[in-house]
This record gives C-alpha cells, structure tokens and sequence, in this order.
C-alpha cells in the first residue's frame, strides 16, 4: 500500500504504444485484474490488461491492444478516433468511435479475436435492407442504466437511448427536450434514483428516467408524488424494486387499472387507465 508502479504496456514482447489515453479505466466486471483503456487519437485503440493479480510483478502480465475489427458482415473496421468505452450487464463491451459504435459480445476473447458486432437498424420501408446505429456520429460518451439500457451522447444530435440492441427508445434533442446543447460531452446516472446527469456544450442538464439499479428485496419500495393531487399532469414512480418486478395497480374498488413490470428497480405509470 502507498507504493506506485510504472506500468510499461507490451504485447507478446514488444512495447503498446498509448500515447492519448482516453479518460476511463473500466474494471472488467468479470474479472478484476482485466483492465480495460483505449487510446483515443493518435494511435487510436482499445487495450486490454490483464495483471494476473499482481500489479507489481508484470511478468504474469497479459496485454493486447486493437485498432482493426471485423463485423458480422465481415467488414474490416479501423475506427480513427476512440471516444469513449462501456461494459453492459450482459457483460459486453462498447466502444463509441468517431463513426458509430462496435461491440465485443461477452463470448469474444479480446486477447485472441478482433470479432466485433454493429447494431443494425431495419429501414422498414419494405427493402429489408437497415442501417448501422450512428454510422456516421462522432459518440462521446455512454452509461448503462438500472435496465441495462444504454444512453449514447453524441457530438451532433444529442442523446439516445437504446434497448436490446435495435430499439432506439427515445432520442433527444434541443427541439425536443430542455438540452441545452445536442453536442453531448458527459454523462453520469446516478444509479438509486436512474437520474442522468449531462454535460452539454453549453451547461449541464440532468433527466430523470424511468430505470434505476434494481434492489436486492421489497423493503424500500416506495411511490411518488405521494399523494397524488387531481391536477397532478406528470407520471408517477415506483422505485426501490426488484430486477423486472410485476406491477399492478389496482383502484380503490380493487380493478386493475394498470399492469407493468420495473426497468431496473423503477416502474412508472402515466396515470391513465389501461
């Protein structure tokens, strides 16, 4: 404790060149000693260190960086800019680039493979034919949330956010939502309560969403604004639930008014009658 270690990066002998580290270091939530970085310009890559468990004895060390993919199509990718990394629940690996976002699917061994996938949104125009998600978008940042959603910021066209691979959820922009700015520099969510914290080109923002972490049990559970007031125009919250908690919500006559199940441990319901 209290000591520092240089760390010289090196793949099957020879020296990784690093020479702009981007701004995160993720701990692989699979296994603590893989240490996940990227080099984000001048010799853009994302690098994979694993320490064996011994940060202060590299001889155990393994390490391997990459700047070339190849998708499910079978195209070779070599992004010039790496922005921004993220790790889902479903323990894959995002990597937001300057043009759109690849994927390590948690089954893909980084150290042997550069096997990548690209989320393909269908056209729907009868052609069968899709696009890739933010193909051509500079992405600066991403969070997972409670729902294990994910929130892309962009350089251009604000937020968005994506469910199971191919759902684009919401996206938001100036001309629809309070952001001040759609160039989207950095984001936070904080995890209880699933709000989104946004650092724009011009101020910061904040969002609440309708996923936060799910709880480990019931106790906590509550909903708000409570009561709610007959002029009350907004939704109303459940929170401190379950990972994909049922939810009924019953009148005081005992019908079932609304049915619907948490993102995370929130549930929200828009008051109406279903």
């Amino acid at each position: 404790y209290g000591q520092w270690k240089a760390i010289n990066l090196t793949s099957y002998g020879e020296a990784i060149e690093f020479s702009t580290p981007g701004g995160q270091i993720l701990i692989d939530q699979r296994n603590e000693n893989r240490k996940w970085m990227y080099d984000q310009r001048h010799t853009p890559g994302v690098i994979l260190l694993d320490d064996g468990g011994t940060p202060f004895n590299t001889s155990d060390d393994r390490c391997r960086k990459r700047n070339q993919w190849t998708d499910q199509n079978g195209n070779v990718l070599s992004p010039s800019q790496i922005m921004c990394i993220a790790q889902d629940m479903k323990n894959r690996m995002w990597i937001g680039t300057g043009t759109g976002i690849l994927i390590i699917p948690a089954e893909v061994d980084f150290m042997n493979s550069n096997a990548c996938h690209r989320i393909i949104i269908p056209r729907n125009d009868g052609t069968g034919l899709g696009d890739y998600l933010l193909g051509s978008e500079q992405v600066n940042c991403m969070v997972i949330d409670g729902g294990n959603r994910m929130w892309i910021g962009t350089e251009n066209s604000g937020i968005y956010l994506i469910e199971d691979d191919t759902i684009t959820v919401a996206h938001f922009t100036t001309d629809n939502s309070l952001l001040p700015s759609n160039t989207i520099q950095s984001m936070a969510i904080m995890p209880t309560t699933g709000e989104l914290f946004i650092g724009t080109a011009k101020g910061i923002a904040s969002y609440r969403s309708d996923a936060s972490a799910p709880q480990e049990d019931l106790t906590n559970a509550y909903a708000f604004p409570n009561p709610v007031r007959p002029n009350y125009q907004g939704v109303i919250t459940i929170a401190g639930l379950m990972e994909n908690t049922a939810v009924n919500i019953i009148d005081e006559s005992g019908n079932l008014v609304c049915k619907t199940r948490s993102y995370g441990g929130t549930a929200v319901w828009d008051g109406r009658i279903q």
